[in-house]
């Protein structure tokens, strides 16, 4: 899937991989708008994203997604799919709702016979990647699935696993973000179970990602402040006449946050602070 020019809409039925990343980072009005909420279930054959809910008939420019660009598809997606050649589902840093970024590359219809059952409540995978930190693998918890969802996935290739979970260690409040959240992912094979070294190397991954979605923790308020109204779509000179300060000082406060924020421009800023839940 591709990115379409920034004059295309997307369809809210068929939305684009731009569209249903940009909306992941920034669910929840971006950039002064309402953006639609794709939360990905997984995708068909076709690449088409096989759930979707919206707030709002608005659907979401590309041209959002490709300023998002550095912050998603960073994972070595073909790596995953040879160390878990039967699926894998990863999602960083979890917020209250969303994830900071996801990946599932579970089977389809797999996906599909989950959702329609509701097993997301009962999933003892999920229930365990919450409650605990390390790894563990699927069989060790047959014993925690009295609806037999690990038997169910079987009948779909998902015949082994193993359940990684993170949490950053908390800090104090008052550092400017949200500290402590979990990354967890599910990884599965149809012919073995996973080795020490595979496993190792799927933490790493996942501790990859966990780091570089750590929400920086140095802006200053004065930066915090010029780039909430900078995503609320002020000019330059209207944020400086509502804050009382020059035009210039503005500019520095905006180049400062970028920096801190390791952005290529003041857009991307604008969406990793939100991402991070900054501004």
């Amino acid at each position: 899937m591709q990115p379409h020019s920034k004059s295309v809409r997307c369809d809210p039925a068929q939305p684009c991989e731009g569209c249903v990343n940009s909306a992941n980072l920034l669910n929840g009005g971006a950039f002064g708008r309402q953006v639609v909420a794709v939360w990905s279930m997984g995708c068909d054959t076709q690449g088409r994203i096989a759930e979707t809910r919206q707030s709002d008939y608005l659907i979401i420019h590309c041209l959002l997604g490709s300023a998002l660009g550095g912050m998603r598809n960073l994972i070595d997606l073909e790596e995953l799919r040879l160390l878990a050649p039967a699926g894998y589902h990863i999602a960083v840093r979890m917020g209250f709702v969303f994830p900071a970024e996801e990946h599932n590359g579970m089977p389809p219809d797999w996906v599909r016979h989950y959702t329609a059952r509701g097993f997301m409540m009962q999933d003892p995978i999920l229930r365990w990647a919450y409650a605990e930190t390390g790894q563990t693998l699927w069989s060790a918890l047959t014993d925690h699935d009295p609806f037999d969802i690990l038997g169910q996935a079987r009948g779909f290739g998902l015949t082994y696993g193993v359940a990684i979970s993170l949490r950053d260690t908390p800090k104090p409040s008052g550092t400017g973000a949200e500290q402590g959240n979990r990354s967890f992912g599910s990884f599965a094979r149809h012919d073995r179970e996973f080795t020490d070294a595979e496993i190792a190397r799927l933490h790493d991954i996942l501790q990859d990602r966990q780091s570089a979605l750590t929400p920086p923790t140095n802006l200053t308020e004065a930066e915090l402040e010029a780039l909430r109204f900078a995503r609320d779509g002020m000019l330059l000179k209207e944020i400086a006449h509502q804050l009382g300060v020059s035009e210039g000082a503005i500019k520095q406060r905006l180049k400062s946050a970028k920096v801190k924020l390791d952005a290529r421009n003041s857009t991307h800023a604008i969406a990793k602070a939100t991402q991070f839940g900054l501004i």
